[in-house]
């Protein structure tokens, strides 16, 4: 009888900050940017899935690392993506209690990018100093940014999924949200914003985020 396959299996280290590897986030973010393209060519060449794709309106988007891993996708292959979506991204690993920061990724932080763009940030972020000093530089690389919108009174993890699934007096409780806002009502309004930048770039809609105060630096 055929024997099971033994499954390599990959434990977590958590990171030994008096010995950090600084290339590590770097080396993931690289490798997650190398998956996002393969998945966009196996979706797009799928016999049964391809045919209903329009391979020239695909966006690249993420949130937190999924932010900064779009970053590096958008503009180490613009051709591939319509527009971009950054929503409260990860550019910068800070742990300064350590002596630890760093840049990511570093080929946006250091190469300009064309693509029309979308920024979406916490104010929980952005009241990190040098956090926000790395959000207005990405922004600066971007040079098609359609909005950079600072929405207020949120926390990163208003931008989350689960956010929406949960009873909002236990987000808040868990400080997944902002006390002063309604977790799941943000939420319908920030992915409607999202749909509606997609919207307009894909198809020349006119997006309903444009409501929303517009201009590098806005809030909402």
């Amino acid at each position: 009888t055929p024997q099971p396959k033994k499954v390599e299996r990959t434990l977590y280290k958590h990171p030994n900050f008096h010995n950090y590897d600084n290339m590590l986030r770097q080396r993931q973010v690289e490798h997650r940017a190398v998956e996002v393209n393969e998945a966009r060519e196996m979706l797009l060449s799928h016999p049964d899935i391809g045919p209903f794709l329009d391979g020239g309106n695909v966006v690249v988007g993420g949130f937190s690392f999924g932010g900064s891993t779009a970053g590096l996708v958008a503009v180490m292959n613009p051709e591939k993506y319509r527009a971009a979506v950054f929503v409260d991204g990860w550019w910068k690993v800070n742990f300064p209690q350590y002596g630890i920061e760093i840049d990511l990724p570093s080929q946006l932080h250091n190469t300009s990018m064309s693509l029309p763009t979308l920024m979406l940030s916490s104010t929980e972020m952005n009241n990190i100093p040098n956090i926000r000093e790395k959000q207005h530089h990405i922004e600066g690389q971007c040079t098609a940014v359609e909005n950079q919108i600072i929405m207020e009174g949120t926390r990163h993890g208003n931008f989350i999924d689960a956010v929406y699934w949960v009873p909002s007096c236990l987000a808040r409780f868990v400080n997944l949200s902002g006390k002063l806002i309604h977790p799941h009502k943000f939420y319908a309004k920030y992915v409607g914003m999202v749909a509606d930048f997609m919207d307009e770039q894909c198809k020349g809609g006119k997006g309903g985020y444009k409501d929303v105060e517009k201009g590098r630096g806005g809030h909402a």
